[in-house]
């Protein structure tokens, strides 16, 4: 079991973020996990029959301020395909139509921030109006999308479409041709969105609506279609 020591980083040795990295497979907690993503992702870019890259994301990273982070990511080939909650494609619209994010304290009256129409991610502000302004204009740009059952890939990459946001990550992901899914989508402030569109839409039968098993389907479409996968 005592076969490992841990080995403290030594910044004398390091040249650049890669030499921190590597340096961390070598110490524990998440700089240890953190090593070790860099690790597989870097075995996947370098692997001659380059398997098909799964990115899942998940948690409060735009507003954390890791949007454009990822959104190079995607830009720059590192990722083929995006598994997402929807609240971190939601916080990208947000941005996207102008919204920011703003830096706080977890210890804030909530009260107060009510009052003032702020809503608080954990240390980080955002703008309730900004919100209802991005709820709507999910409704309005859903109107557009053709009437019929369609997955999150589909409707994620119509959103993205309809944006020329240069940090944008599903304007990025659509121009790229890289397809992200949410099949959760519903259970994110985009369901908000979208249940402004069925309001408007709910006596009509050709109206559009998502369809979570075709997720499943395409899904596993590409992983048969892969002779590899790194996740």
């Amino acid at each position: 079991m005592l076969t490992k020591k841990v080995v403290p980083v030594d910044v004398t040795r390091l040249h650049g973020l890669g030499d921190l990295l590597s340096q961390f497979q070598t110490t524990s907690i998440q700089a240890r996990n953190l090593g070790r993503c860099m690790e597989v992702w870097e075995n996947a870019l370098t692997d001659p029959k380059r398997p098909t890259i799964l990115l899942g994301v998940s948690g409060p990273l735009i507003a954390a301020g890791l949007r454009k982070v990822l959104k190079d990511m995607i830009d720059w080939g590192l990722v083929d395909v995006v598994a997402t909650t929807g609240a971190v494609m939601y916080q990208d619209l947000y941005q996207t139509i102008g919204g920011h994010h703003w830096m706080g304290t977890p210890t804030a009256d909530d009260v107060l921030l009510r009052d003032a129409y702020l809503d608080r991610i954990y240390d980080t502000y955002v703008d309730e109006i900004k919100f209802e302004d991005t709820d709507r204009a999910i409704g309005k740009i859903t109107e557009q999308f053709p009437r019929r059952p369609a997955s999150s890939r589909e409707y994620l990459g119509f959103l993205g479409s309809k944006f020329q946001d240069p940090d944008s990550i599903l304007a990025t992901a659509a121009r790229r041709g890289v397809p992200v899914f949410s099949p959760a989508l519903i259970d994110s402030s985009i369901g908000i969105g979208l249940t402004l569109y069925y309001q408007a839409n709910r006596k009509r039968a050709d109206r559009f609506i998502l369809d979570a098993i075709r997720d499943n389907y395409e899904l596993v479409q590409i992983l048969n279609a892969s002779e590899r996968t790194a996740v």
